[in-house]
């Protein structure tokens, strides 16, 4: 009893920030917030901007210095997302992205007003930096 309680609290402890903790975060920390959708098997350009991008050191540190990352993610393998992950990704693209566009970046400032929205096909971290005028 006492192991699957401990690994029910690693699983809750590991378990990604959702949209709404980011934002409280956000706000707390008056930090923007840097919405990304994509489609993450499926969608080149997301995987490319990924790849290119988000997974290079420099923008992990660009991130803990200046702002806060949610990522809603549409893959084709549903299971992959929690149901509630699901719905609410689906809500912010209603709010964020109606045109359902991947990928798809918007700047949010800290109360999450919209700053500015691009199609997401940065080549480098520098030049995400450029666009969010960092």
């Amino acid at each position: 009893m006492r192991l699957l309680a401990f690994t029910f609290f690693l699983f809750i402890q590991n378990a990604p920030p959702t949209f709404q903790d980011v934002a409280q975060k956000a706000k707390q920390e008056n930090k923007p917030v840097l919405l990304v959708f994509s489609g993450s098997d499926w969608c080149a350009n997301c995987i490319r901007l990924k790849s290119n991008v988000f997974d290079q050191s420099a923008f992990v540190q660009l991130q803990e210095d200046s702002f806060l990352m949610y990522t809603a993610d549409f893959p084709r393998d549903k299971k992959s997302v929690p149901k509630n992950v699901q719905e609410s990704n689906a809500n912010l693209a209603e709010t964020y992205n109606p045109k359902g566009l991947f990928p798809f970046v918007v700047l949010l400032d800290s109360k999450l007003k919209v700053l500015k929205t691009n199609t997401g096909k940065f080549k480098t971290v520098e030049a995400l930096k450029a666009w969010m005028s960092l």
